[in-house]
């Protein structure tokens, strides 16, 4: 049998678990957020910068959003520049995400030369991204 005083510090407790729950919940996402567009933009391929500045992160939904880059230039030359811009910007956006609040955290790339196909760089940036978000997330 429960003892009264059992039961009640285990109410506290869970009292407590319970409202820990949304910042533990918003820390999993953002950590697995943060790793997973790092693996992103990290691992493009840049020549003109327009491919890695448009890794862009939105909560409302997926963004179709097709931007310049942030720093136009050739063979790479401007590449650390939009890196940096790129990182700012996903990081801001996902530093906003609340669990309570927002229900998803997308991660989208619009640029119409980068294709899903087996084998591809997207193929190789998705499981990636995957594998930092899962080591990110701190789940294991």
């Amino acid at each position: 049998m429960v003892s009264r005083v059992g039961s009640n510090q285990f109410s506290k407790r869970m009292r407590l678990h319970a409202d820990r729950f949304p910042v533990t919940a918003s820390r999993i996402v953002k950590d697995a957020a943060r790793a997973g567009l790092e693996a992103m933009i990290l691992n493009t391929r840049i020549d003109t910068s327009k491919m890695v500045s448009n890794w862009l992160v939105t909560r409302d939904g997926p963004s179709s959003d097709l931007i310049p880059a942030y720093a136009e230039g050739r063979k790479g030359s401007t590449g650390p520049m939009s890196v940096a811009a790129a990182l700012a910007f996903g990081r801001a956006e996902i530093e906003d995400f609340d669990v309570r609040r927002d229900i998803d955290l997308f991660i989208t790339n619009n640029t119409p030369y980068l294709r899903y196909q087996q084998g591809s760089q997207l193929t190789a940036l998705g499981q990636a991204a995957a594998r930092a978000a899962i080591a990110g997330a701190k789940l294991f």
